[in-house]
């Protein structure tokens, strides 16, 4: 489009234009005459209309009353692919929260977080994975597949509660969540989740806003204790074939002690 010619300097013009269509970035091209271009300011505006901003809503988030994991957990990145794999922010996994987001830049196949559920040992069978809620983020970020492993020795070796990664749907929006059930009867105290991101050229990112672990508490019984037999009580008679005369007195046969006290249990005077 042309733009007629200023009549002075620090003057604006308004080009007007139809257009029915939203996008997310722009490029303007300024041409000038052959020597240099000086602009000031530019502004792209809509003259058709003046809308009031509609607020972005918060998304509905409710936290699972199976979820064995809590924001007081211990909670770290995994080391895989000896640590280039880290993430940032690994407690905004189960923090609760699904408006903070654990990240992964560059290297995205997959990044892991390990977490010890302070309630003790647990028996998983459910997990519940939210994307992020940051409506700026495209889908690229979001993950695409996971898997789930067990520990009791503290994270030295871990087994897969299940034999293959489980693959995610297409988030359609941000903070979004997805449920997936599996058959586990095996408690274990520390869980590594691995999450696999896009890997296609360019994506760069993957964030996860929440994950929850869903099952229940193994609790340990208390043993019952073995019932304690009083020592019998009564006269000498009441030991038929168990008191035997020495030198040193009657005793009791087994007994290390000396000879019974006049007066003692089953020595009346």
């Amino acid at each position: 489009m042309t733009v007629p010619a200023f009549g002075g300097v620090g003057l604006t013009q308004t080009i007007n234009f139809t257009n029915t269509l939203a996008y997310r970035f722009y490029r303007i091209v300024l041409t000038g005459g052959t020597s240099a271009v000086n602009v000031a300011e530019v502004q792209l505006v809509d003259t058709t209309t003046n809308p009031t901003p509609t607020p972005t809503p918060t998304p509905t988030f409710q936290n699972d009353p199976r979820d064995v994991t809590s924001p007081n957990d211990t909670i770290t990145s995994a080391k895989l692919n000896n640590g280039l794999n880290a993430v940032t922010n690994p407690a905004a996994l189960f923090d609760n929260n699904p408006l903070t987001d654990a990240t992964k830049s560059g290297v995205l196949i997959p990044f892991g977080v390990i977490v010890t559920p302070a309630v003790g040992k647990t028996e998983v069978n459910g997990v519940l994975i939210t994307n992020s809620s940051d409506p700026n983020l495209s889908r690229a970020a979001d993950p695409l597949a996971f898997q789930l492993f067990g520990s009791n020795d503290g994270g030295k070796t871990f087994t897969p509660l299940f034999a293959n990664p489980m693959t995610l749907a297409a988030f359609q929006s941000f903070g979004q969540t997805q449920a997936f059930s599996f058959v586990n009867t095996t408690a274990y105290s520390t869980y590594r989740i691995d999450i696999t991101g896009n890997t296609a050229p360019g994506t760069g990112e993957l964030s996860v806003g929440e994950v929850q672990l869903l099952g229940t508490v193994v609790t340990t019984p208390t043993p019952t204790p073995t019932p304690v037999t009083a020592p019998p009580t009564g006269p000498l008679t009441a030991f038929p074939g168990g008191v035997i005369r020495t030198s040193g007195g009657e005793r009791i046969l087994g007994s290390q002690s000396g000879a019974l006290p006049l007066g003692g249990v089953g020595n009346p005077p």
